[in-house]
Protein backbone atom coordinates (compact mmCIF):
# COMPACT_ATOMS: atom_id res chain seq x y z
CA UNK A 1 0.00 0.00 0.00
CA UNK A 2 1.44 3.36 -1.10
CA UNK A 3 1.71 6.11 1.42
CA UNK A 4 0.05 9.38 0.38
CA UNK A 5 2.15 12.55 0.66
CA UNK A 6 0.77 14.63 3.49
CA UNK A 7 3.33 17.45 3.34
CA UNK A 8 1.07 19.90 1.53
CA UNK A 9 -1.86 19.09 3.80
CA UNK A 10 0.25 19.70 6.90
CA UNK A 11 1.56 23.01 5.49
CA UNK A 12 -1.98 24.12 4.61
CA UNK A 13 -3.28 23.25 8.09
CA UNK A 14 -0.38 25.07 9.76
CA UNK A 15 -0.92 28.12 7.58
CA UNK A 16 -4.56 28.27 8.54
CA UNK A 17 -3.81 28.68 12.26
CA UNK A 18 -4.85 32.10 13.65
CA UNK A 19 -1.37 33.13 14.94
CA UNK A 20 0.15 32.72 11.48
CA UNK A 21 -2.79 34.42 9.82
CA UNK A 22 -2.21 37.51 11.96
CA UNK A 23 1.46 37.64 10.92
CA UNK A 24 0.84 37.41 7.18
CA UNK A 25 -2.41 39.26 6.36
CA UNK A 26 -1.65 39.67 2.64
CA UNK A 27 -1.12 35.95 2.14
CA UNK A 28 -4.29 35.08 4.00
CA UNK A 29 -6.32 37.70 2.17
CA UNK A 30 -5.28 35.94 -1.03
CA UNK A 31 -6.07 32.51 0.42
CA UNK A 32 -9.50 33.75 1.56
CA UNK A 33 -10.25 34.89 -1.97
CA UNK A 34 -9.20 31.49 -3.33
CA UNK A 35 -11.51 29.72 -0.87
CA UNK A 36 -14.47 31.83 -2.04
CA UNK A 37 -13.97 30.91 -5.70
CA UNK A 38 -16.39 28.43 -7.22
CA UNK A 39 -13.86 26.17 -8.94
CA UNK A 40 -16.55 24.01 -10.54
CA UNK A 41 -18.00 27.12 -12.22
CA UNK A 42 -14.53 28.10 -13.52
CA UNK A 43 -13.92 24.62 -14.92
CA UNK A 44 -17.34 24.54 -16.58
CA UNK A 45 -16.72 27.95 -18.21
CA UNK A 46 -13.15 27.16 -19.27
CA UNK A 47 -14.19 23.87 -20.88
CA UNK A 48 -17.02 25.46 -22.89
CA UNK A 49 -17.07 26.86 -26.39
CA UNK A 50 -19.88 28.23 -28.56
CA UNK A 51 -19.59 25.23 -30.89
CA UNK A 52 -20.46 22.89 -27.99
CA UNK A 53 -23.86 24.60 -27.79
CA UNK A 54 -24.47 24.83 -31.53
CA UNK A 55 -23.65 28.54 -31.62
CA UNK A 56 -21.52 30.40 -34.16
CA UNK A 57 -18.11 31.66 -33.10
CA UNK A 58 -18.30 34.97 -31.22
CA UNK A 59 -15.18 37.09 -30.68
CA UNK A 60 -14.46 40.30 -28.78
CA UNK A 61 -12.73 43.40 -30.10
CA UNK A 62 -11.70 44.85 -26.75
CA UNK A 63 -9.45 43.74 -23.90
CA UNK A 64 -11.33 42.77 -20.75
CA UNK A 65 -14.47 44.28 -19.29
CA UNK A 66 -14.73 47.53 -17.39
CA UNK A 67 -17.07 46.12 -14.73
CA UNK A 68 -18.05 42.53 -14.02
CA UNK A 69 -21.01 43.85 -12.01
CA UNK A 70 -22.59 45.18 -15.18
CA UNK A 71 -22.44 41.69 -16.77
CA UNK A 72 -23.97 40.19 -13.60
CA UNK A 73 -26.86 42.66 -13.84
CA UNK A 74 -27.48 41.59 -17.44
CA UNK A 75 -27.40 37.92 -16.40
CA UNK A 76 -30.04 38.51 -13.70
CA UNK A 77 -32.23 40.43 -16.19
CA UNK A 78 -31.92 37.60 -18.73
CA UNK A 79 -32.69 35.04 -16.03
CA UNK A 80 -35.82 36.88 -14.88
CA UNK A 81 -37.02 37.47 -18.45
CA UNK A 82 -36.99 41.26 -18.11
CA UNK A 83 -34.13 41.87 -20.56
CA UNK A 84 -35.26 43.91 -23.60
CA UNK A 85 -33.50 42.44 -26.64
CA UNK A 86 -35.33 44.59 -29.20
CA UNK A 87 -34.63 47.95 -27.54
CA UNK A 88 -31.62 49.92 -28.75
CA UNK A 89 -29.89 49.78 -25.34
CA UNK A 90 -30.33 45.98 -25.23
CA UNK A 91 -28.77 45.22 -28.60
CA UNK A 92 -25.22 44.32 -29.51
CA UNK A 93 -23.49 44.84 -32.81
CA UNK A 94 -20.32 44.62 -34.77
CA UNK A 95 -18.89 42.93 -37.81
CA UNK A 96 -19.68 39.59 -39.43
CA UNK A 97 -16.86 37.88 -41.34
CA UNK A 98 -17.01 34.29 -42.62
CA UNK A 99 -19.74 33.35 -40.13
CA UNK A 100 -17.81 34.71 -37.13
CA UNK A 101 -19.42 37.49 -35.08
CA UNK A 102 -16.99 40.20 -33.91
CA UNK A 103 -18.67 42.18 -31.15
CA UNK A 104 -17.90 45.89 -31.38
CA UNK A 105 -20.68 47.21 -29.13
CA UNK A 106 -22.20 45.39 -26.17
CA UNK A 107 -19.36 43.27 -24.78
CA UNK A 108 -20.95 43.12 -21.29
CA UNK A 109 -24.26 41.92 -22.77
CA UNK A 110 -22.54 39.31 -24.96
CA UNK A 111 -20.41 38.02 -22.07
CA UNK A 112 -23.49 37.78 -19.83
CA UNK A 113 -25.44 35.80 -22.43
CA UNK A 114 -22.48 33.48 -23.16
CA UNK A 115 -21.88 32.82 -19.46
CA UNK A 116 -25.57 32.06 -19.01
CA UNK A 117 -25.45 29.64 -21.96
CA UNK A 118 -22.29 27.90 -20.72
CA UNK A 119 -23.57 27.50 -17.16
CA UNK A 120 -27.18 26.49 -17.88
CA UNK A 121 -27.20 25.23 -21.47
CA UNK A 122 -29.91 27.81 -22.32
CA UNK A 123 -28.83 29.46 -25.58
CA UNK A 124 -31.93 31.62 -26.03
CA UNK A 125 -30.34 34.85 -24.66
CA UNK A 126 -27.27 34.74 -26.92
CA UNK A 127 -29.35 33.73 -29.94
CA UNK A 128 -31.69 36.67 -29.26
CA UNK A 129 -28.75 39.05 -28.97
CA UNK A 130 -27.30 37.79 -32.26
CA UNK A 131 -30.61 37.92 -34.12
CA UNK A 132 -31.64 41.40 -32.90
CA UNK A 133 -28.10 42.79 -33.14
CA UNK A 134 -26.72 45.07 -35.83
CA UNK A 135 -24.14 43.12 -37.85
CA UNK A 136 -22.25 44.58 -40.78
CA UNK A 137 -20.63 42.26 -43.33
CA UNK A 138 -16.88 42.67 -43.45
CA UNK A 139 -14.35 41.58 -46.08
CA UNK A 140 -11.72 41.00 -43.40
CA UNK A 141 -11.68 40.27 -39.70
CA UNK A 142 -10.90 43.08 -37.24
CA UNK A 143 -7.25 43.52 -36.25
CA UNK A 144 -7.98 43.33 -32.54
CA UNK A 145 -10.00 40.11 -32.51
CA UNK A 146 -9.75 38.20 -29.25
CA UNK A 147 -11.52 35.61 -27.09
CA UNK A 148 -14.59 36.88 -25.23
CA UNK A 149 -13.59 37.79 -21.63
CA UNK A 150 -15.85 35.26 -19.89
CA UNK A 151 -15.54 35.28 -16.09
CA UNK A 152 -12.92 32.57 -15.65
CA UNK A 153 -9.13 32.83 -15.55
CA UNK A 154 -8.58 30.93 -18.82
CA UNK A 155 -10.80 33.13 -21.00
CA UNK A 156 -9.51 36.30 -19.31
CA UNK A 157 -5.92 35.28 -20.04
CA UNK A 158 -6.68 34.45 -23.68
CA UNK A 159 -8.48 37.78 -24.04
CA UNK A 160 -5.59 39.66 -22.45
CA UNK A 161 -3.07 38.03 -24.80
CA UNK A 162 -5.27 38.78 -27.80
CA UNK A 163 -5.85 35.16 -28.76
Amino acid sequence: MKRKPLGMVVVAVLLMTPPLQAKTPKLFGFLAKIRQVDVRRWVRLAASSPADLGLPQIRATQRGLGSRDKAKQFISAMKSGSYRYQDAEGQIGGRLHDGVYYVGEGHHRAVAALEWAYLTGDTKPIKNLLSFGKWYPSAEKPRHSRTMPIDDPWHRLLNHWGL
